[in-house]
């Protein structure tokens, strides 16, 4: 089985991907968050952008921009533009954390504050994650220059 069919964190069976409606800047803020489907203490109510769905968001990024290696516009299993983004040795090993303790939940991802995407953790995650979403060539590629570190 392919890494992308099995390391989608940020994909394939998720609560709401999204459409960008416009172009990202470059050195945009890149989060991931812990999110929950319900409301409860401390967790800060968000809408993922493109529609309706309401998450729960944790106060504390479990990755940030920091932890990115690299990222790349690139296509899905189904020839549909997507994101891959590779992570630092230190990156992985949180996201082998946040993927492991999370399975189950959301994990919601923010650039610049707004949720583009709050996809259902399915299994952990080793190596890289694949955001994917109803958008075109030109807006992944947008979207990976925004998630490169600077």
């Amino acid at each position: 089985m392919a890494w992308w069919t099995k390391a989608v964190l940020l994909g394939l069976m998720s609560l709401g991907c999204v459409a960008l409606a416009g172009a990202q800047p470059a050195g945009a803020v890149f989060e991931v968050r812990r999110a929950e489907t319900k409301p409860a203490e401390g967790l800060v109510e968000a809408v993922v952008e493109g529609g309706t769905t309401k998450v729960y968001l944790h106060k504390e990024a479990a990755l940030t921009a920091a932890d990115v290696a690299g990222a790349k516009a690139t296509v899905d299993g189904k020839n549909k533009p997507a994101v891959e983004i590779s992570f630092t040795p230190a990156g992985k090993k949180k996201l082998v954390k946040v993927t492991t303790e999370h399975e189950g939940k959301p994990l919601a991802i923010l650039v610049n504050g707004k949720v583009l995407a709050a996809p259902i953790v399915r299994d952990p995650i080793t190596d890289k994650a694949l955001i994917t979403g109803a958008y075109t060539a030109q807006q992944a590629e947008k979207l990976a220059q925004a998630i490169r570190p600077n």
